[in-house]
């Protein structure tokens, strides 16, 4: 089953939310919409925005569908409450002011040959990897049409800024500020060469990428951790670039020092408002 079969929408004036049928706190999420807190946030709303209720998958999901859309996203986290806010009463006061905070996404163009290509976008990370049963990756990469080097990797993962927190730092690669215009390629069990870490790469360069192996060798594909390709045994080629388009996320002003901080804090690093 897919996350949209068990995706609520309901549109309510500016907002259009988006919540998970299946969330053990649905009573609190449906409570919230018709509360006097929530009036206050879409009544501060300068144009149609989509509101995300809830986890983590959800907010990509909906990040993703603002972007094909070309609306703004908030999202609000019932972990805490508010996501990315410490006081929960900073929604209460009479005037509220956004701020966008512009996310990069990534666009991946799959090309098994000339007339079989595919398209998808990710917010967070692309992987590549082989399955439990194939040997290490053997990979080409290249950015501005220019080869890089050969590599012969188990994983490999491409992070956006957004992406960059859990991800790629667990695999020892770097965690990226949120408004960075960079990606980072990260290589997981690394065969050859043994010294190759990570990459830091502008991200509006394109990354080129193609499985060379001579033999045969089944590689998966996933994209914000949804597996797009399954045992894929043909060479192919990947074309990795930023979208034009952004991600615009609204943030509450006087949470703006604490939401660029986050990454850090999450690392269990200092920080000073």
């Amino acid at each position: 089953m897919t996350h949209s079969q068990f995706l609520i929408q309901k549109n309510i004036w500016k907002a259009s939310c988006f919540y998970d049928s299946r969330s053990d706190r649905l009573s609190e999420i449906e409570g919230f919409l018709s509360s006097d807190i929530f009036k206050n946030i879409e009544k501060n709303l300068e144009k149609e925005t989509y509101i995300s209720l809830w986890g983590d998958w959800l907010f990509v999901f909906i990040a993703k569908l603002a972007h094909q859309k070309s609306k703004q996203i908030l999202w609000i986290n019932f972990w805490n409450l508010w996501f990315l806010v410490q006081e929960k009463d900073i929604f209460q006061k009479e005037k509220i002011e956004f701020v966008v905070k512009k996310y990069s996404i990534l666009k991946a163009i799959i090309k098994f040959s000339d007339w079989e290509t595919k398209t998808w976008c990710a917010f967070n990370e692309i992987y590549i990897t082989r399955t439990w049963d194939a040997t290490s990756l053997e990979l080409e990469i290249a950015h501005l049409w220019k080869k890089v080097k050969s590599f012969r990797w188990d994983w490999l993962m491409i992070s956006t800024p957004a992406g960059s927190t859990w991800w790629s730092r667990s695999y020892s690669g770097i965690i990226l500020p949120h408004n960075a215009n960079l990606n980072i390629l990260t290589p997981i069990w690394t065969i050859f060469p043994v010294n190759f870490k990570s990459l830091v790469l502008a991200d509006k360069w394109r990354i080129y990428i193609k499985h060379l192996s001579k033999r045969e060798n089944a590689v998966d594909v996933l994209i914000d951790n949804k597996r797009i390709i399954l045992n894929e045994k043909k060479n192919f080629e990947i074309i990795i670039e930023r979208d034009e388009k952004y991600v615009e996320v609204l943030v509450e002003k006087d949470n703006l020092a604490y939401f660029d901080a986050k990454v850090y804090i999450e690392q269990s690093m200092e920080f000073c408002h």
